[in-house]
């Protein structure tokens, strides 16, 4: 099978929380637009969005205070979910979305916001991808210790990815052998020099 790429796009917003979504589906028509893509958008029953008829191109998007997150790949479906890990995290939440592995080292780790928020946006950006939905993800699906870049996945047929910048956490799911274009951009799809 030859790589699927998948490009991420992470775009800074300021905006209220009621006007997020709207942000996002902006964003993600104008980045399909300049991609010469056209389409009408619609939702699988799961509520995966795709463009009808198209084949050629898979989308997905996600947005937490502060930040929209777009996954955009050529080949295969793909899921992303970007979260902000600045709130507490109940052990019962913890106990509910965890695995017995997750568990282990959220525990050892003092549990940390930060390591329950990287395995919940794995889990979420994995249901996302398949478009399954979260409830059968959560304790079933395991990864390992999340670290910039690649990380491993109790299922086969998943690749994922994840990074942390300060507060904001990023997965994303595709096919093995995905390959990923991480781009920090504008609400006008501008790149944003670091």
């Amino acid at each position: 099978m030859k790589p699927n790429p998948i490009d991420i796009y992470l775009c800074p917003i300021d905006v209220p929380p009621s006007q997020q979504s709207e942000q996002a589906w902006r964003l993600v028509h104008l980045l399909l637009r300049l991609r010469g893509i056209r389409g009408e958008v619609a939702r699988a029953p799961g509520g995966k969005p795709y463009l009808v008829g198209r084949d050629d191109v898979h989308f997905n998007l996600s947005h937490t205070r502060g930040m929209i997150g777009v996954a955009i790949s050529a080949h295969h479906p793909v899921g992303i979910d970007v979260q902000r890990s600045d709130r507490e995290v109940s052990m019962a939440l913890a106990e509910r979305v965890l695995s017995p592995d997750e568990m282990c080292q959220y525990q050892e780790r003092g549990q940390k916001p930060e390591l329950f928020f990287a395995f919940w946006t794995l889990k979420e950006a994995v249901a996302k991808y398949t478009g399954e939905g979260l409830a059968k993800h959560l304790q079933s699906l395991s990864f390992s210790r999340p670290l910039r870049g690649l990380v491993g996945c109790s299922r086969e047929d998943v690749w994922a990815f994840y990074r942390q910048e300060n507060d904001i956490h990023t997965a994303v799911a595709g096919v093995p052998g995905s390959v990923v274009r991480y781009f920090i951009i504008d609400s006008d799809a501008n790149p944003i020099l670091r």
